[in-house]
């Protein structure tokens, strides 16, 4: 399965806070189709999120039908995506890090990591173009407790999963899009202004998001 033998797109944004990468997922993903279905892993626990979460639903707009999918629902994200998944519909699910964390309370790494492997090999095998953004949570300062560092450790391991099943690979800085794996379509390299090689100079900037 991973990253080969897959006709339709299945790219992975990662990148850090405020990276640009939910806009620029957002944007690759509306070009690939007339309609899309939005995955959205986030809980709305405080009054913060809450205003975060409806911000997001304002600046998708009426292209994206919406499957919200907090740790709550009776049955796995990989299990409930092929019903939901139309044929040639542009899928986006953000983001796999609160994915992660919404399940650090009843799995172990492993069966985490277990857990992640489904899901990618789903989302592979969906007859959709597919885009899925992640936070890369390590490049900064080792976590301070012990819960910290397990969430580092556990986000790592499942974008290293998503990564690997992913026919393309944008890594995003400061809003600029940085092609580490495979290629897009070229409409949308040109569109999006991605550098396509490691070390690119002509990256466009994206939208601050």
């Amino acid at each position: 399965m991973p990253g080969n033998g897959r006709a339709l797109p299945f790219v992975f944004v990662t990148g850090g806070c405020r990276s640009g990468k939910s806009a620029y997922a957002q944007t690759l993903a509306e070009g690939l189709g007339s309609s899309g279905l939005f995955v959205a892993t986030a809980e709305a626990r405080d009054e913060e999120m809450r205003r975060r979460v409806e911000l997001h639903r304002q600046a998708r707009g009426p292209f994206w039908r919406l499957l919200e999918t907090p740790p709550q629902k009776s049955r796995p994200l990989h299990e409930l995506l092929p019903a939901e998944a139309r044929p040639g519909e542009p899928l986006l699910l953000d983001c796999l890090t609160l994915w992660v964390a919404g399940r650090m309370a009843d799995c172990n790494e492993e069966q985490l990591a277990s857990a992640c492997r489904a899901l990618a090999q789903t989302l592979f095998a969906l007859p959709c173009p597919v885009v899925v953004v992640s936070g890369e949570v390590g490049l900064g300062l080792v976590p301070a407790s012990p819960e910290g560092r397990l969430f580092r450790d556990m986000a790592g391991r499942a974008n290293q999963i998503m990564a690997d099943a992913a026919t393309s690979v944008v890594f995003m800085v400061s809003g600029l899009p940085l092609m580490v794996k495979g290629r897009l379509p070229d409409m949308h390299s040109e569109q999006l202004g991605i550098a396509l090689t490691a070390g690119g100079a002509d990256a466009g900037r994206t939208r601050e998001n």
